[in-house]
This record gives structure tokens, C-alpha cells and sequence, in this order.
């Protein structure tokens, strides 16, 4: 018997014009239930459109044994897909052989984690006697909220939760400690490590976007994606290039049919120590409702993208790029990860928020760094090309906080659209966000500036002026969003002749801060 099955054993064409899509599913299916890898035939064009089975519901292909895309174009038609109940999965998943296992059951969470509480930073053993096997683990509090957002997306913030990773013997991976604590645990998610790793090589996916104009009652996110829900992956060489978008709702003066949004076409959710190497993605437009990238991350730990490029980085100038919030949104957003690194990548935004611990930018370039979270993040080697925003940018929406240091050496600041006067934006609002905002211990190490700036730049945005470590305000209106200061902000090795300033400020009183200019505040008010 061969070791691998192909497409057309199961009767598909890849002439581009017949629908594909039911013919490779059954091949992965044979394949899973087999143990076999799948090979797609070198030169063929395998269309994907119709993904509604039998009962009219939506299908997914559930990929579990290697897969060879080399010189293999798949093209994915959107067109003419009007209702909601058709963009609810995706094309490809990579699953685990094991299911997830979900517990509520106190007594039982209780018997892994005694009295149900959890210390800050705890990296310890877990009594894991009755699993015993290496595991993702994903701990939720029901009792209390985090990322309360703020602002225009408001909302009543998420569920207290966070993913560690186990040993067979519950042993905490020291890179993964917990990041809050936690005084109840009211679910566990257990996503067991596959013995095997899986690996996907090439594939070119064409993908014609959705031509039906946007209602914002009528549509949610259009999720046609490959998605990785299985430790161990490697995606190697897949190529994502998308055609015939609809214009963004944000183009000032467009008044042309508005796109829905899409979910990011390559993502990993619910597992660890997964790579996406030497591929290629696109930035998509901005569609009005939400933003929509094509790269994403859920719940995933040790996630690394090695050359992974944007198609789509420059406009035909080829130095300006296209991320402007206007016209193409960022490539990349991740909610609850932990270590994530970009190395050797040309993507226009590492947008971590709703809690990254730990992250790395390295030998890259990117248009710009949105963070929340904690731990070390270091960018590294790498260019930021920001248009009308600051390279770094610790979100406003959800606090302003980055519990750890980051570290930026030898980068260097680029933009064809004139002056920069801010490196980093963090700012403050009277909201109570679910946990204690902090300021981010700052080290810059011979940061570059090319670009048309005064030579003057303020190293962070902090425009109060006052302390916004205290109970209450000036107003006597309650601090609800009590910051606690960076222990150090520190510029060093600063050969360009640049001038570092900050705002001086009770926050920064007992603050250990080198290299900088103190600019006193002109007023004592917020």
C-alpha cells in the first residue's frame, strides 16, 4: 500500500474551474483514519468554494498526517457567498488525535490545583498523577474579569484566563508562569502534546475575496483559513495572496461597496511549540466593522515565524508602506500567548494584546509594536517604518501596561511621511481595567533614526502631570486605574546625536532613569 494518497484517488480534478473541495476532504479523511501523508499533484489548481455538506453544514478539513503542497496552487472563490451560516468554518484545521478536555467540575480542578488559587509567577508542580503526559492547559476564572477594553470598542472585559504549559510530570515550563493570580478556578481546558509532529510543506493559495457589500447586522468575521490547533506543527512555505477586495468602509470620500471582515487566514489556537517558516501573507483591507488580519494566534504558546513576508508591505513606490489603519489593517494580532517571535520577518504589525508574556522581534521589519502584557520583550536588528503612529505603542484600550522590560537594540526608525517626535505611546485613563496597570521598564541600545525628525524625540508619550499612583485624583474623583512606575528608563550607546526627553512627573519620582532629558511640566493638572 502507498504511504501517501493524492488528491485525485479521490476524485479530484485541479483544473481550477471544478469545485475540489469534497474530494480532498475524503483524502485527508483516509489519510487520518490510515496514518498516511497527502500529496497534492505538482502544477494542478485545486478550487475550494462550496465547503456546505450534506444538512447544509459547513465543513472543515481536519489534516492530522504530514502534508506535501510543493509547486500545488489551491484557488479559494469567495465570490457569491451571501449567507452567515457559510462563513462559520474554515477550509483546513490541523487537529490533535486528542480531543480537548474540558473540566468544571470543582472537586476535580481542586484535586490539580489545591484551595483553587494561584500565586503570581507560580512555576511550579501541579498534581498532574492522574494525566501524566505533557499538555497545554488553559486556566479560566469565571468569578473574575480581565482586559476590560476602553474607548471606542468598549466592552465588559473577558473572563480572568491564561494558558501554562505541563511536563508529564506537572511540572510548569519556566517560560510560562502564571501572570496573575488567581483566587478561583472555575474551568480548565487540558490540550494534550502530541507524541507526533506534523508538517505541511508548500502551497500557493489564491484567494478571491468575498464581493458581496457589507452589512454590519448581516455579517461576522468570514473564516476561510488554515487553522493550527495541534503542538509540534510546521506550516514551511505557504504562500496566502488575496485578490478583488472590496474597499474599507475608513477610505476617506470611498463611497464603493464595503468588504466584510475576514479571521486571519493562517492561525494557531490552543497549542504550543508551533513554526510558520518561509511563508508568505497578505494584509488585508480594512473592512469598517472590525479589524481583519490574515495572521493570527489564540491560546498559543512557543510560536515562531521564521521569513515570514507580506506580500503587500510597500505600495509600488516601494518605500511607503501600506499600513496606514485606513487602507490595509496589520498582518498580525494574538490574544492570550506566550512567547512569540517574528524572526528574520517582513510584516507590518506584531499586535499582541489581551496579554502576551514574553515576545521577540528579531532581524525584522515591521511597521509598527502593539503591546499589552509582561516579561521580556526584546526587538532586536530590526527597522520599524511607521506612517502616523509611533513605533511602539502600548495599547490605550486595555491600560497602557507591559509588566516586565523592553529592550530595543540596534533597530533602527525609518518613514517617508516626516517627523517622528514620540518612540513610545502609553497613556493613562481613570478606567479600572481588571488588574494594576504598569509602566514598562524601558532599555534603548543604539536606536538609529532615518528619517526627517528635529533630533528631538520624547522617549514616551505620558502626557499626565501628576501622580496617578495615589487612591484619588486632584479632583477628588477615584483613581480607578492606579499605574505602578518602571523601576528604570535607560538610553544608552545613542550615537546619532539624538535627544531622549521625558515629562517630568511624580510617576517617574523614584525611577532610575539614564540617558534622558527631564522636561518640567508646565501645569499641575491632568
Amino acid at each position: 500500500m502507498d504511504k501517501f494518497v493524492k488528491y485525485e484517488d479521490f476524485g479530484a480534478v485541479g483544473d481550477g474551474i471544478k469545485d475540489d473541495f469534497f474530494a480532498i476532504k475524503a483524502a485527508h479523511d483516509y489519510a487520518n483514519e490510515h496514518g498516511v501523508s497527502v500529496k497534492g499533484t505538482p502544477g494542478k489548481n485545486y478550487l475550494i468554494h462550496d465547503i456546505v455538506g450534506e444538512g447544509d453544514a459547513a465543513s472543515c478539513i481536519s489534516i492530522q498526517t504530514d502534508v506535501d503542497w510543493t509547486d500545488v496552487k489551491f484557488t479559494v472563490d469567495d465570490r457569491g457567498y451571501y449567507y452567515k451560516e457559510k462563513n462559520n468554518a474554515g477550509i483546513f484545521a490541523v487537529n490533535s488525535e486528542y480531543p480537548r478536555l474540558v473540566i468544571t467540575d470543582k472537586d476535580e480542578i481542586s484535586k490539580i490545583f489545591p484551595n483553587l488559587k494561584i500565586e503570581q509567577g507560580f512555576t511550579g508542580k501541579i498534581n498532574w498523577s492522574d494525566y501524566g503526559y505533557g499538555a497545554l492547559l488553559v486556566v479560566k476564572n469565571a468569578d473574575h474579569k480581565n482586559y476590560v477594553r476602553f474607548g471606542g470598542n468598549a466592552d465588559s472585559g473577558q473572563r480572568q484566563s491564561e494558558l501554562i504549559v505541563v511536563d508529564k510530570d506537572g511540572k510548569i515550563r519556566e517560560e510560562t508562569p502564571f501572570m496573575f493570580a488567581y483566587d478561583n478556578i472555575t474551568e480548565l481546558w487540558i490540550c494534550r502534546i502530541d507524541e507526533n509532529p506534523i508538517t505541511i510543506k508548500g502551497g500557493e493559495f489564491h484567494h478571491i475575496a468575498n464581493d458581496t457589500p457589507m452589512v454590519k447586522e448581516d455579517w461576522g468575521y468570514f473564516s476561510r483559513s488554515l487553522s493550527v490547533k495541534r503542538s509540534g506543527t510546521v506550516i514551511d512555505g505557504l504562500k496566502h495572496l488575496i485578490f478583488g477586495e472590496l474597499p474599507g468602509i475608513n477610505v476617506q470620500g470611498n463611497t464603493d461597496p464595503k468588504g466584510p471582515p475576514y479571521a486571519a487566514f493562517l492561525s494557531a489556537t490552543c497549542c504550543t511549540d508551533v513554526k510558520f517558516i518561509n511563508c508568505t501573507l497578505t494584509a488585508r483591507r480594512v473592512s469598517g466593522i472590525a479589524g481583519t488580519y490574515d495572521f493570527g494566534a489564540g491560546t498559543a504558546n512557543n510560536l515562531y515565524l521564521y521569513n515570514v513576508n507580506q506580500s503587500n508591505y510597500y505600495e509600488e513606490d516601494g518605500k511607503t508602506p501600506t499600513m496606514d489603519y485606513k487602507h490595509y489593517w496589520g498582518i498580525g494580532g494574538t490574544n492570550y500567548c506566550k512567547n512569540l517571535t517574528y524572526d528574520t520577518c517582513v510584516m507590518s504589525r506584531y499586535d499582541a494584546h489581551c496579554g502576551l508574556y514574553n515576545g521577540k522581534i528579531i532581524n525584522s521589519t515591521v511597521c509598527n509594536v502593539e503591546l499589552i502584557g509582561a516579561g521580556d520583550m526584546l526587538i532586536e536588528n530590526t527597522t520599524f517604518t511607521p506612517i502616523s503612529f509611533t513605533p511602539i505603542m502600548i495599547r490605550g484600550d486595555y491600560g497602557c501596561t507591559w509588566r516586565g522590560t523592553i529592550t530595543v537594540k540596534d533597530c533602527t526608525v525609518k518613514t517617508p511621511k516626516g517627523p517622528i517626535t514620540t518612540f513610545l505611546n502609553q497613556g493613562w485613563s481613570n478606567h479600572n481595567f481588571g488588574y494594576t496597570c504598569t509602566a514598562p521598564d524601558l532599555l534603548i541600545d543604539n536606536l538609529k533614526w532615518d528619517t526627517e525628525q528635529n533630533n528631538e524625540v520624547y522617549l514616551s508619550s505620558y502626557s499626565n502631570k501628576e501622580s496617578v499612583t495615589e487612591n484619588s485624583l486632584s479632583d477628588g474623583t477615584k483613581n480607578e486605574n492606579k499605574i505602578t512606575p518602571p523601576k528604570f528608563i535607560r538610553v544608552i550607546n545613542n550615537n546619532d546625536g539624538t535627544t531622549y526627553k521625558l515629562r517630568a512627573m511624580p510617576l517617574f519620582k523614584n525611577t532610575l532613569i539614564e540617558g534622558v532629558s527631564l522636561e518640567e511640566p508646565e501645569s499641575a493638572s491632568l
